[in-house]
């Protein structure tokens, strides 16, 4: 028996040293996805509403499910955020008076055109209103809790073409 348990032992090492089995040729099926090989962040700014909450969080645990480390925080704070610490930025706000909110626009008024790419903002308003921000993915949707499903799934859906996990 102590034989054999060190015959395997050593076969084991050999195939470790080898290459052929080592922790760094293993492939771990995360929805048919590869783990990255670095963490991917992604930042969630929203204002606070029953809507914006809810679609908030069911796009943060749908999106952790891909291994992306999700930041989740009030639309206020976006002033002290650098985009350059984030993979990804989704801005959930409301738009008034036909403008966006001043944290939201502060917060893009600092971006380059490349940057602006790792944008993607939910607007909410009662019409289709369209942004005149440029190189932004944006979309506006209306703030009813009927419809909290169908945009976390469409919000999900551009953050992981973004991130390009779909």
């Amino acid at each position: 028996m102590k034989f054999q348990l060190l015959k395997l032992l050593v076969i084991g090492l050999l195939l470790q040293t080898q290459g052929i089995f080592s922790q760094d040729s293993l492939t771990i099926d995360n929805n048919e996805q590869d783990v990255p090989d670095r963490e991917i962040k992604l930042l969630i700014a929203k204002r606070e509403s029953e809507f914006k909450n809810a679609v908030a969080e069911k796009v943060k645990l749908e999106i952790e499910k891909a291994n992306v480390t999700v930041e989740l925080i009030n639309i206020k704070l976006l002033k002290k955020k650098s985009i350059d610490d984030f993979d990804a930025v989704v801005i959930i706000n409301e738009v008034r008076a036909w403008h966006l909110n001043r944290h939201t626009k502060s917060f893009l008024g600092k971006l380059d055109s490349t940057q602006r790419e790792k944008v993607i903002m939910v607007s909410t308003a009662a019409t289709d209103w369209k942004t005149k921000e440029k190189d932004i993915d944006a979309v506006t949707v209306a703030s009813e809790t009927s419809n909290v499903n169908s945009v976390a799934k469409d919000i999900v859906k551009k953050i992981l073409i973004l991130l390009h996990l779909e």
